[in-house]
């Protein structure tokens, strides 16, 4: 190996993946618009943001898009609350974004219409089988599902009622506990989801940074 070392310095970029828990929430909120400074727009990582925006009628838009000396596309996105439509989610775009799926199954539950997703058998060997895991709590809040080895359909209703306390336990898995914790503050429902801490995993500052939006989000040990 190098025998001296060089100290650099490096601008790391805004996360496309744990942003996405702030774009499903401003889409889905009325009257609501988002600003993210700084992102990584690196088209590999921008197949959540480009499903939304290309096949769901959601109002994204980029701004100040620059190329970084690292390479990187870095820029601004601006999201406005939008009335979304049912996606039948094409197989090569699901590699872009494999780590977004258990967000766009909320934005897919509230969303009218039926919305397929097929290709995804990945999911199922993630920190948790997502699939399995998302399914459960739709199933519970009304939410009709078809699922198999590698898809699953989702029967949109945009009036779902949920008159229970739910309990979900995320199994360790970070984007499954942030997700659910979205639904419940856009739906005004009670969950309580077990083991939160998972999400530190990957957003630290998902629980404060709710709460600066308005978000009632309490951490119970």
């Amino acid at each position: 190996g190098k025998k001296n070392l060089y100290g650099f310095n490096y601008d790391i970029s805004s996360d496309p993946s744990s942003s996405a828990f702030l774009v499903a929430l401003t889409l889905l909120n009325k009257n609501s618009k988002l600003i993210i400074k700084n992102i990584n727009c690196n088209p590999t990582r921008m197949g959540f943001i480009n499903i939304l925006k290309e096949k769901m009628n959601a109002k994204i838009k980029f701004r100040n898009l620059k190329k970084k000396s690292s390479g990187e596309i870095i820029g601004d996105i601006i999201i406005k609350s939008s009335t979304l439509k049912a996606i039948n989610c094409p197989k090569k775009i699901v590699p872009l974004l494999i780590d977004e799926f258990p967000i766009l199954f909320i934005i897919a539950a509230v969303t009218n219409g039926v919305s397929i997703f097929r290709g995804i058998g990945e999911l199922r060997n993630k920190e948790s089988d997502r699939i399995k895991s998302m399914e459960e709590i739709l199933n519970k809040i009304g939410i009709k599902t078809i699922s198999t080895s590698n898809s699953l359909k989702i029967f949109g209703n945009p009036n779902v009622k949920v008159k229970k306390i739910i309990n979900v336990y995320p199994k360790g898995d970070h984007r499954i506990a942030m997700s659910w914790a979205i639904f419940a503050i856009l739906f005004g429902n009670i969950f309580k989801i077990h083991n939160f801490e998972t999400v530190n995993t990957s957003f630290p500052g998902f629980a404060s940074l709710i709460k600066i939006l308005g978000g009632k989000i309490e951490i119970k040990k």
